[in-house]
């Protein structure tokens, strides 16, 4: 465990409100602890009971961090794969509007796939 999981597990143990500032996935798993902390202080789980309640919440803990982490990492590169195609999708639209032929269409079209994946081996006719 990581030093601000371990903070966070001494802090449950005591049985301390819930700290502000937690990450969704650190706040139920501060939550989790707690009552396991404090199931087992009031002697309603033993002690092995508690450490395999324990390991399977620090399973799950690190499941939903590593998604929400995934999540925001997935939401950047899509914010930066619109952001970097905005213009040839308005040029897409624009010559769509206009009337333009296939071969112009599908140029633009390889251009937007080009800028979205970075693969260069997509090419269009002019």
């Amino acid at each position: 465990m990581n030093a601000n999981i371990e903070e966070l597990e001494r802090t449950a143990a005591a049985g301390h409100a819930l700290p502000e500032g937690l990450r969704p996935p650190e706040q139920l798993l501060y939550l989790s602890l707690r009552a396991v902390y404090r199931d087992f202080y009031a002697h309603q789980l033993t002690r092995e009971q508690a450490h395999l309640e324990k390991d399977k919440i620090l399973a799950q803990y690190r499941l939903y961090a590593a998604m929400l982490d995934d999540t925001h990492r997935l939401c950047g590169i899509f914010v930066d794969t619109n952001r970097n195609t905005e213009p040839l999708r308005r040029a897409y639209c624009l010559a769509q509007a206009r009337g333009a032929d296939d071969a112009e269409l599908l140029a633009l079209a390889c251009q937007i796939v080009q800028a979205a994946t970075g693969d260069k081996t997509i090419v269009g006719r002019n």
